[in-house]
């Protein structure tokens, strides 16, 4: 999941750098439109991917009894903080 997270995110970026220098050299509007929404997509889906494999880490942490129950209010807090990794 963090490998398909990485994957997911980087490209969501490349299709935002390469939207804006399509749009610099003059592309046509249907053109900037498509990478557009490739990166909204792409990000879309390495969000998911993080967020799920973050979530499935976490609970695998509550079974094995590593983790309380009172740590999942942590989890949604500072989730951004500690870049999706559970500790």
């Amino acid at each position: 999941m963090k490998a398909s997270y990485r994957l997911f995110v980087g490209l969501s970026l490349f299709y935002a750098v390469m939207g804006v220098i399509y749009y610099v050299v003059g592309g046509e509007a249907v053109g900037i439109t498509c990478i557009s929404l490739s990166s909204g997509l792409a990000g879309i889906v390495g969000f998911t991917s993080g967020l799920t494999a973050t979530v499935w880490a976490f609970f695998r942490k509550i079974i094995s009894g590593q983790r309380s129950l009172m740590a999942l209010a942590n989890l949604v807090f500072t989730h951004h903080i500690h870049g999706g990794r559970c500790r």
